[in-house]
C-alpha cells in the first residue's frame, strides 16, 4: 500500500511538472497593433458607443512611412471624425474637418497636439460625410481625407 501511494505521489507531480513547463513555454500575449491602439483612442475620442465607420491612412509620400489614420466613426445619428498621428513623441501641428454633405454643416478641430485632432461631431442619420485631416511632420504638411462615409 505504501509502495501504490509513494508511486501515485510520483505520478502526479511528474504531472504538475509538466504542466507548469508548458504554460511557462507559451507564447507571450501579443502586443496591440499600432492600427488597434490607434482605433482605440478614436473611440476613447468619440465615446465608447461610437463604431468606426471608415478609416484612411496617411503616408510621408517621399519615404512611405505611416504618418497618421483618419476615422470617422458613428453612434446615435452623429458622426464623429478624430484625426490619430500614428507617434505621439512630439507635438506638432495636426487637423481634422467633418462636414455632412447635404446640408454642408463642416465641423473643425487643428492644434499642436501630442496625439489626435478631434472628435468633431456633425449630427447626419441619413447622409453622407466627408471628412478630411492635415498633419504637419518636418517641413512638409501632409493630408488625408475621406469622401462619401456612409452613402
Amino acid at each position: 500500500m505504501a509502495l501504490k501511494g509513494r508511486i501515485v505521489g510520483l505520478a502526479l507531480a511528474a504531472c504538475v511538472a509538466v504542466a507548469a513547463a508548458l504554460v511557462s513555454t507559451s507564447a507571450p500575449a501579443q502586443a496591440a497593433s499600432a492600427y488597434d491602439t490607434m482605433a482605440a483612442k478614436a473611440r476613447q475620442a468619440c465615446g465608447y458607443s461610437y463604431i468606426v465607420k471608415s478609416k484612411v491612412t496617411g503616408y510621408n509620400q517621399y519615404t512611405g512611412s505611416e504618418l497618421s489614420r483618419l476615422f470617422v466613426l458613428y453612434g446615435n445619428g452623429y458622426n464623429c471624425a478624430v484625426h490619430v498621428k500614428y507617434s505621439a513623441s512630439y507635438s506638432g501641428w495636426i487637423s481634422v474637418a467633418l462636414e455632412n454633405d447635404r446640408t454642408g454643416t463642416v465641423r473643425r478641430d487643428s492644434g499642436n497636439y501630442h496625439s489626435y485632432a478631434g472628435p468633431v461631431y456633425v449630427y447626419a442619420p441619413n447622409d453622407c460625410v466627408t471628412s478630411w485631416g492635415a498633419l504637419s511632420s518636418g517641413d512638409r504638411d501632409y493630408t488625408v481625407s475621406l469622401n462619401s462615409v456612409g452613402c
